[in-house]
């Protein structure tokens, strides 16, 4: 899997090249998770598996570096840690809105995150966006219907995981909790997959739709219309008085905002 050790000279180890660099970082980045898996996880397979991977991870550091990893590479160079507060008020539109817990014992940042960024596109983007107030080409408002489906399975996905998250802390016998462990870390990475796809999936949507109306194009047959909500149907009031075309771009821009703030990688579900 991995390449031979690099050569040596006299006893003098060669320099890491900048390639060699970015893959130590990269493997040290790798090693301090699966060791946390090691750590944590109640599940033996899930740690036997880890513990394969963390031999090869390991393996290939000391070949890379027989004298040991070097010092301003031991601790990854990152800026201190934000709290969720601080860290929305580097964006223009996600700085507006407040992270709510999804549940009480719910302490995941990431699924808090998701959940209140989910909660706002539907409170206040999606009746703005919808057909009562912005008017699109037949093709595209049939798409823009099918993303409602998309988000009501999504929030079944919570309601599954706030269901696990409750019982977990609820539970007494470790054999159970450690069941109710397992689901959880499932069910979070299954939730978070979900949303995250769903944002892009929305993104590229109204990217499109924002890019037609800069040009001219035909996608948006209202771009001018002011959005105004009905007190006494609507609860929005964000974008009230945005024109249909302002609505789009902020959108572009809460979504691409979201998605950053989450900066979640490729999560998979191992089986």
């Amino acid at each position: 899997m991995f390449t031979k050790g690099r050569d040596a000279i006299n006893g003098y180890t060669m320099p890491l090249t900048e390639k060699e660099e970015l893959e130590l970082q990269k493997l040290l980045k790798m090693d301090r998770q699966y060791a946390g898996i090691m750590r944590t996880s109640p599940n033996p397979e899930a740690k036997r598996r880890a513990s394969i991977d963390l031999k090869k991870i390991r393996d290939r550091i000391n070949e890379l570096c027989p004298d040991g990893v070097p010092k301003n590479l031991t601790t990854p160079q990152v800026a201190p840690k934000k709290t969720a507060a601080e860290k929305l008020q580097q964006y223009e539109i996600l700085s507006q809105f407040s992270i709510q817990k999804t549940s009480l014992n719910c302490d995941d940042k990431d699924v808090n995150m998701l959940a209140t960024v989910l909660r706002v596109w539907e409170d206040e983007f999606a009746p703005a966006t919808g057909d009562n107030h912005l008017k699109l080409e037949f093709s595209l408002a049939q798409e823009r219907d099918s993303h409602f489906a998309i988000l009501e399975n999504i929030k079944r996905s919570l309601k599954q995981l706030i269901n696990t998250i409750e019982d977990f802390a609820l539970a007494n016998r470790e054999d159970f909790k450690a069941q109710l462990h397992d689901m959880k870390l499932r069910y979070t990475r299954h939730y978070l997959s979900e949303g995250i796809a769903f944002l892009k999936r929305i993104k590229e949507f109204w990217k499109r739709v924002d890019e037609d109306i800069h040009d001219g194009g035909q996608f948006c047959l209202n771009p001018e219309e002011i959005i105004e909500f009905n007190r006494h149907f609507e609860s929005a009031t964000f974008l009230d008085g945005y024109s249909a075309s302002r609505v789009v771009h902020t959108s572009v821009v809460f979504i691409t905002e979201a998605i950053d703030s989450l900066n979640l990688p490729d999560i998979r579900l191992r089986r």
